[in-house]
């Protein structure tokens, strides 16, 4: 059985089990394993699916070292500039944060996981909006 496969029966598990931090943590490495697939257009050996393991629970260990839990930072910076905060998604262990503000909604992505997601490319042929001036305070 392959990682994917291995890593997709635990999400699964996990879903069942109703423990969403597992559940979200097993999905990021489900993606970065299904990404390293698609990029080599191929599967993964053993030792390639190791290594995308590897780099994630670096990257995971990197991220709870530096965020802190609850991203009151967040929630201050917003309120200090007048801007409700609805509600935050991918707290400590999360490689992206989503900051709903109501009209606006913020993704704060770390390097990598920006790199996996792409989505300047799935929403590049989108025309762009200036909403400078549009933000309601």
């Amino acid at each position: 059985m392959s990682k994917i496969e291995e890593v997709r029966a635990q999400m699964v598990a996990a879903m069942k089990n109703k423990d969403k931090e597992r559940k979200e943590t097993l999905s990021m490495l489900l993606a970065a394993l299904k990404n390293k697939a698609i990029d080599k257009r191929a599967d993964l050996t053993e030792a390639e699916e190791n290594e995308v393991i590897k780099k994630e629970i670096k990257q995971t260990q990197e991220t709870m070292d530096l965020a802190p839990a609850d991203r009151e930072d967040i929630k201050e910076e917003c309120a200090k500039h007048n801007f409700e905060v609805k509600s935050i998604e991918g707290l400590r262990n999360s490689k992206w944060i989503l900051i709903d503000l109501g009209d606006i909604v913020c993704h704060i992505f770390e390097g990598s996981e920006r790199e996996s997601y792409n989505l300047e490319k799935l929403w590049g042929d989108m025309p762009r909006i200036n909403v400078e001036g549009m933000l309601a305070k």
